[in-house]
């Protein structure tokens, strides 16, 4: 059972996305003295509240008192907020309820049976049921029908701006955050996003294939042993498979059990998925992500291939609740095609206009995703934007690598300038 909290606006739509919900509704509260009642009344094992200061301000003090119920906020909050919430073991949920709802399911489900201690004769004896990281994990997938639009760049350093923002909040929480990048984009452009050189045939990048000498139980060193870290952007990712033994070796099912172990250790998983949703990878990683991102470019053909198959991707992703447009400006040329008519033409929401970005191929270059490389630029804050809405927190972004002081060293030596 859960506790409704909120105004009647707020709440009467979380009812409403509850409807035919596995979780019952147990009361309604407008006031924390209300919540407090309703707990002593029900014995409800979840709370949802909006994030609102007159219900998160007094959050941390009511979870730290009531370790028996898991309390969940829907909407964004300031990522000092954010600190505090989860560090109190609030989990913090989209502001759309529809999905807050399904995540509040899966967080729920994920929770540990209440804990037993015996006593003297063997008597059995409930005692308080242990708090657990029940974060709920964010799995963003980015896809296109069409090549060339921008799909690896937009993964890259959506991720470079979370594997930032993870790192100092690790710094000033202690709070560990981890972020993946899968790319199973048969192109295998991702890594040069994160440092390896096309020109250097003798780094080969950690793949996909990799995964097949581990297990559904493999442990959180084993999982990093099997990925590659990008340090400047505290991302770990893993490529396609790029030679014959490897692509040889991987199937779906060493495909999911990469998914299922990445859910299990990363906070924060993205997706290249390519320009395929015909195999079996596809439909795995499209049930398993929790945002859906396709982006287009200015184009008019590639407008046209998206709406031509929007019955296919409806398919494939179950409907289009999660899905959104991203429209990437980062060609000039063959832009033909304006917002207002692509947005008409797909019929899709709009979750992001990325700009032109001026410095992509130098961001190349150095190794790094343009995000890390000038977080002040208007692509990085658009990118950091978007990050942000995904994962649900304000404050990711605002700070590139090449003006924080602690990785100076690192890339003095990493770009051969010092």
């Amino acid at each position: 059972m859960i506790i409704l909290c909120g105004d009647k606006e707020f709440t009467a739509a979380a009812r409403a996305a509850f409807k035919g919900s596995k979780v019952p509704v147990s009361g309604i509260a407008a006031t924390v003295n209300d919540l407090i009642a309703l707990l002593e009344s029900t014995g409800a094992a979840g709370v949802l509240m909006p994030a609102v200061a007159e219900w998160t301000e007094n959050l941390v003090r009511l979870a730290a008192a009531r370790k028996n119920a898991h309390f969940f906020v829907a909407g964004r909050v300031r990522k000092s907020v954010w600190d505090d919430l989860t560090e109190a073991g609030v989990v913090i949920l989209s502001p759309d309820l529809q999905k807050a709802v399904r995540d509040m399911e899966m967080a729920l489900e994920r929770i540990s049976p209440t804990g037993f201690r015996y006593v003297e004769g063997g008597e059995k004896v409930t005692i308080v049921q242990k708090r657990v990281d029940i974060l709920t994990r964010t799995i963003p997938l980015v896809f296109s029908y069409k090549g060339g639009v921008g799909k690896t760049t937009t993964v890259a350093n959506l991720a470079a701006a979370t594997g930032i923002w993870a790192r100092e909040t690790e710094e000033e929480t202690g709070k560990e955050l981890r972020v993946a990048v899968i790319d199973n984009n048969s192109v295998g452009n991702l890594k040069y996003k994160f440092g390896f050189d096309s020109k250097d045939s003798d780094k080969v990048p950690r793949s996909l294939a990799g995964f097949a000498h581990l297990h559904p139980n493999s442990s959180l060193g084993a999982v990093l042993e099997a990925m590659n870290y990008h340090e400047p952007t505290n991302v770990y990712f893993v490529v396609s498979p790029e030679t014959g033994y490897e692509k040889v070796r991987y199937n779906e099912g060493i495909f999911k059990l990469c998914l299922d172990l990445l859910q299990r250790h990363f906070h924060f998983v993205f997706i290249d998925m390519g320009i395929d949703l015909d195999s079996e990878m596809s439909i795995l990683a499209a049930n398993a992500a929790t945002d859906i991102i396709v982006v287009t470019d200015r184009n008019q053909d590639t407008v046209n291939l998206i709406r031509d198959r929007r019955g296919e991707m409806g398919q494939v992703f179950g409907g289009f609740d999660r899905v959104q447009l991203v429209i990437n400006n980062h060609k000039k040329e063959n832009a033909d095609i304006g917002t207002s008519a692509i947005l008409r033409e797909l019929n899709l929401p709009l979750a992001a206009e990325l700009p032109y970005c001026t410095f992509t191929q130098k961001a190349v270059r150095k190794g790094v995703p343009a995000v890390a490389l000038d977080s002040q630029d208007k692509y990085s804050i658009s990118v950091s934007n978007l990050a942000q809405t995904l994962i649900n927190v304000t404050g990711v972004g605002g700070h590139s690598i090449t003006r924080s002081g602690r990785f100076i060293e690192y890339l003095k030596k990493l770009f051969k300038k010092g």
